[in-house]
């Protein structure tokens, strides 16, 4: 279900709708997050997209918080 709500938001950023595509990137984070055989660099993708649409609508500081965490 994860990779269903990555790719949903990959599709939203190309249409430049990205509070759309950060909607889908929490949900699929929520999912990842929730399931214990998610491997981790799936997560630290996950949240390093999350990154990137937040440093897109300029929300540098949150974008920061969530590259932290996907180290």
């Amino acid at each position: 279900m994860s990779l269903t709500y990555n790719n949903l938001s990959y599709y939203y950023q190309t249409r430049k709708k990205p509070l759309l595509a950060l909607k889908y990137l929490h949900r699929a984070l929520e999912v990842e997050l929730g399931d214990f055989n998610t491997p981790l660099a799936r997560v630290a993708q996950t949240k390093l997209n999350i990154c990137a649409v937040l440093s897109s609508l300029g929300k540098h500081v949150i974008s920061r918080d969530f590259a932290l965490g996907a180290i």
